[in-house]
């Protein structure tokens, strides 16, 4: 396990592009079914997992690129100095900057965590629940009334806790929203939700990081919508969906980065949810086809590693391609071969290199130039 600039500058470019195939799959099926969703949440865990191990292995793949990318880490390269410490590469003294802002990063979303999850033990007990999450472990679940809160949530990986909004909800809304947030627990997706925001603020600094949190938000309450509304009539789907849309019109931003809300993302997203509640669209072959492309990428992604390739002037102008005009062997007499170059002797080989096993072959000659 090797880690270097190469392995950084791989990392950074496969992740971006990544992300971005990803986006570009949910913007184009932003209605998940069933399996739309297995395929997107796979794609996320997957990518973050890439995120986490930025390292080159025994069967990585070398891949060299000899244009712009030996400039790159050659300037990246550069031994510089600072005042009180040895010489180091710039790249790394970049690397020691991110992680300190990544450091302060998840200090802040701990602290943020800590001081909601303190404020929510002083709120008083509306309801409490025994569930059964997916793993078949038995859960209690309590559930607050803040007056504060603009959106539903659940929050609390190991002692998971609904919050409600102090607004004016009938019964069976009230239900709804429940068996919503319910279903997040249930699910486990409290526990995604936490990885997948603790790798974006890590990596704040991969192009389209941000893209990650929201195809995993859009997938889990598209999953929650459903487990919800799956065994509803008409009425009762209507009835959530008005519910949704009041909990929108007052929704702000969640208090705590590791909740998973009612309310997540733009209005695009909230029409999205809409439709699938309504129509239950598929996804197309395409899209499945066009998701494992993009799943077998991100597992390739894992063996493969991009390198400089440069030759220095003075070292390229001793060397020759079997391409080059002019190259050629000759046999000796004693079953070894002299090179020739441009009618220049360059040397003698005991056997032909597959590499130029291409080349001519001419009879011996007693005199080399």
């Amino acid at each position: 396990m090797t880690f270097s600039l190469s392995t950084i500058c791989t990392h950074v470019v496969l992740c971006g592009v990544l992300l971005v195939l990803m986006s570009a799959l949910t913007h184009a099926a932003p209605c998940l079914d069933k399996p739309g969703r297995i395929w997107v949440m796979t794609g996320c865990v997957l990518l973050a997992v890439r995120m986490l191990l930025p390292f080159e292995w025994k069967v990585t793949k070398t891949i060299y690129i000899s244009r712009i990318y030996p400039e790159v880490t050659c300037f990246f390269n550069q031994t510089i100095q600072l005042p009180y410490l040895p010489n180091c590469p710039l790249y790394m003294v970049l690397l020691c900057f991110v992680a300190v802002i990544s450091t302060v990063r998840l200090a802040g979303l701990a602290l943020t965590q800590y001081r909601y999850r303190r404020y929510l033990r002083s709120l008083p007990v509306t309801e409490a629940f025994t569930i059964v999450n997916r793993l078949g472990r038995t859960q209690k679940v309590r559930c607050v009334t803040d007056p504060h809160a603009s959106n539903a949530l659940a929050i609390g990986l190991f002692k998971p806790q609904i919050v409600l909004p102090a607004l004016s909800f009938t019964e069976q809304e009230r239900r709804l929203i429940l068996r919503h947030e319910l279903a997040h627990i249930a699910s486990g997706d409290i526990a995604l939700k936490l990885f997948v925001e603790i790798v974006s603020a890590v990596y704040w600094w991969i192009p389209f990081i941000g893209a990650l949190s929201r195809q995993t938000n859009a997938a889990l309450e598209l999953r929650a919508d459903d487990l919800v509304t799956k065994e509803l009539d008409e009425s009762q789907r209507l009835a959530y969906l008005s519910c949704l849309l009041k909990v929108a019109k007052c929704s702000r931003r969640t208090p705590s980065p590791f909740a998973v809300g009612l309310m997540t993302g733009k209005e695009g997203s909230l029409k999205a949810r809409f439709r699938y509640v309504l129509e239950h669209p598929r996804t197309s072959p395409l899209f499945h086809a066009v998701a494992l492309l993009c799943i077998v990428m991100m597992a390739l992604s894992f063996f493969v590693v991009f390198e400089p390739y440069h030759i220095p002037d003075d070292v390229q102008a001793e060397t020759f391609s079997p391409k080059d005009e002019g190259a050629y062997l000759v046999l000796r007499e004693d079953g070894g071969y002299d090179l020739y170059v441009k009618e220049a002797y360059m040397g003698m080989l005991t056997s032909i290199p597959e590499e130029i096993q291409s080349l001519p072959i001419k009879n011996y000659k007693e005199e080399r130039p």
